[in-house]
């Protein structure tokens, strides 16, 4: 299926070619999820406390159009939000864009256009790596939610989710947080797991902890 990015009500969306419905980041739905604080399960399993003194940095490295992201940075992280395809990536800045001037959020927000692999060679190093890849294909008939159906179609295939892990690992300072479907198998098998109502983020200690960061924000 093709896609295109066009202006949608609020700004740029992502949409395949002929159906009426686009998607973009959900200011709304991130409020939801902030209001949640240190009891969201993303923020559980990254560490990330909201109102810290010193915010972790977290990179987002497959950031789609940012939504976990831009949560993380509203609840005080500094976050790097990583997406490779062009098209996706033009709805993600715009997407953060709007969310700076409306959600106000008290982490940075820093866009990059560039593959997460490349990304993670380039000798920085994050408290936190998010990653949240494609899930495998649905057994079930119904459909996954609109914004999966769209970043599916607009996606191309994840490379070897071990090997990101593993890269992933080295590269972060306090752990490694994979966001699974709830009964998706595991990349690896996890240090722990933190389960939300349909998915569920598997998390990695980092290959080399450095102490004074080892707990982020000392949320588990």
């Amino acid at each position: 299926m093709a896609v295109e990015v066009r202006t949608g009500p609020l700004g740029l969306e992502l949409a395949v070619a002929g159906e009426p419905r686009g998607v973009s980041i959900d200011i709304d739905e991130i409020r939801r999820r902030v209001k949640q604080g240190r009891r969201l399960a993303l923020a559980r399993a990254c560490g990330v406390v909201p109102s810290a003194v010193a915010g972790a940095s977290v990179l987002d490295a497959m950031a789609g159009l940012g939504v976990d992201g831009v949560t993380l940075a509203c609840l005080g992280a500094h976050v790097t939000l990583v997406e490779r395809e062009p098209s996706t990536f033009a709805v993600l800045v715009d997407g953060v864009d709007r969310a700076r001037v409306v959600l106000a959020p008290p982490g940075a927000l820093e866009c990059i256009h560039g593959d997460a692999e490349d990304v993670m060679r380039g000798g920085k190093r994050f408290d936190v790596v998010y990653l949240d890849p494609m899930f495998p294909e649905r057994s079930k008939r119904a459909l996954p939610r609109l914004r999966a159906q769209v970043l599916g179609a607009a996606g191309t295939p994840d490379s070897d989710h071990a090997r990101v892990l593993d890269l992933a690992r080295g590269v972060a300072r306090s752990r490694v947080v994979v966001k699974r479907r709830s009964k998706d198998p595991c990349v690896a098998k996890p240090d722990w797991s933190i389960r939300a109502r349909s998915v569920r983020f598997d998390v990695y200690a980092a290959a080399s902890t450095d102490p004074s960061r080892s707990g982020v924000g000392a949320v588990t």
